[in-house]
């Protein structure tokens, strides 16, 4: 049984690092000026992988 991945594996690395930006995000005590900079960076990640 052949598996092809439906994903390239630059794809792969930005839902991770999108997953890891939804995590720290979670952290009510997080600095508004940093949750400012990882809000962004999601919204891009998420228009690269066409989530938006």
């Amino acid at each position: 049984m052949n598996y092809t991945p439906n994903v390239t594996c630059a794809d792969y690395r930005a839902e991770r690092r999108l997953e890891a930006l939804r995590r720290e995000l979670a952290d009510p005590g997080l600095d508004e000026q940093r949750r400012a900079e990882l809000e962004a960076e999601a919204a891009q990640l998420e228009r690269a992988l066409g989530m938006d």
